[in-house]
């Protein structure tokens, strides 16, 4: 139905955001301080929070060195996943429009370490250590 008058796209909708390279402020919510993409501008780097700009399905994967540590993907302050004992992770969500998604250090740190550049060989400083990612995977469009 695209090209019609009555229906509207919002387009591309898309980030990747990096935090590096320790963060330990359990209980709250985690600020990202490096954005490689932020199509739309949906990703507050300093909040750490995602708005959703429509209705529809997104897929958001999160990357981190988690031991003892757990991070919770919310959704409105809401905790709809556990993260902890690994490296990648991922998830499909139904949003709103205006809905409020982040990652949450529930507790434990986010130390910047990896089994690629441990923090042993380079002095505990690892660049791009802990990376977070949405993209819109399908919009649930409206008719005007």
């Amino acid at each position: 139905m695209i090209g019609f008058n009555d229906v509207k796209s919002i387009g591309g909708v898309y980030f990747y955001v990096i935090l590096g390279p320790e963060f330990n402020n359990a209980s709250t919510v985690i600020p990202y301080d490096h954005e490689k993409l932020n199509a739309g501008g949906t990703m507050n780097l300093t909040t750490g929070v995602f708005s959703a700009p429509a209705n529809g399905v997104y897929l958001f994967t999160f990357y981190a060195m988690l031991k003892y540590t757990n991070v919770q993907l919310r959704v409105n302050g809401v905790n709809v996943a556990d993260w902890g004992w690994g490296q990648v992770f991922s998830e499909v969500l139904i949003l709103q429009k205006g809905d409020r998604v982040d990652t949450y250090l529930d507790y434990g740190a986010l130390d910047g370490c990896s089994y690629v550049n441990p923090c042993e060989s380079t002095g505990g400083i690892t660049k791009e250590s802990t990376r977070f990612s949405g993209i819109l995977l399908e919009e649930t469009l409206s008719y005007l």
